[in-house]
């Protein structure tokens, strides 16, 4: 299926991109069964705020450069890290 493909050729590329900036912990949840907002979470670890940021910069550059997408959501606010 065409959307399924798409999906795990986007996942791999958030992954990579994760992978690329030393992120640590990276973890890529299935949550499609218990959620109608999303089909899956990304969750990974950094060393520094700066990192963190970094790791979420990149992903952002990633997925624009190869899908033209933006992610829907991403977490901006330290006190919740």
């Amino acid at each position: 299926m065409i959307i399924k493909e798409s999906l795990k050729e986007h996942l791999r590329t958030i992954y990579k991109a994760l992978d690329d900036k030393k992120a640590e912990d990276i973890q890529i949840i299935d949550i499609s069964e218990v959620s109608p907002m999303a089909d899956y979470f990304v969750i990974c670890s950094g060393d520094s705020s700066t990192q963190v940021r970094a790791l979420s910069e990149h992903v952002k550059a990633k997925m624009k450069e190869l899908f033209l997408r933006k992610p829907s959501g991403d977490e901006k606010d330290i006190k919740n890290r």
